[in-house]
């Protein structure tokens, strides 16, 4: 397999696993504990700066 095919399959499995429509074990069985691991802690750091983002937003728009 391609470089630029393994890249694309490693990013359907990480789109999948974002979207909640596969488990970390169904990510490592295909991509490995190492790849799974990276693509849970950049999971994890996605929603906290998405939490971040809509505490500001909320925080600009209702000024006290």
């Amino acid at each position: 397999m391609d470089r630029t095919a393994s890249d694309d399959r490693k990013q359907a499995i990480a789109g999948l696993y974002y979207d909640g429509k596969i488990s970390f074990e169904e990510v490592r069985d295909q991509l490995g504990r190492e790849e799974a691991e990276n693509i849970r802690i950049l999971d994890q750091q996605l929603s906290e700066e998405c939490v971040e983002e809509v505490a500001a937003e909320l925080a600009e728009s209702n000024p006290e």
